[in-house]
């Protein structure tokens, strides 16, 4: 959890474009 934690609050920083791919990624790690 705390990873994943802190992959949100880096994407925070980063454009929105970026974050929404980081997000995209994670929930394929995830899954």
């Amino acid at each position: 959890m705390n990873r994943v934690v802190k992959m949100i609050e880096g994407s925070v920083d980063a454009p929105s474009i970026v974050r929404i791919i980081r997000f995209n990624i994670k929930l394929i790690k995830f899954c």
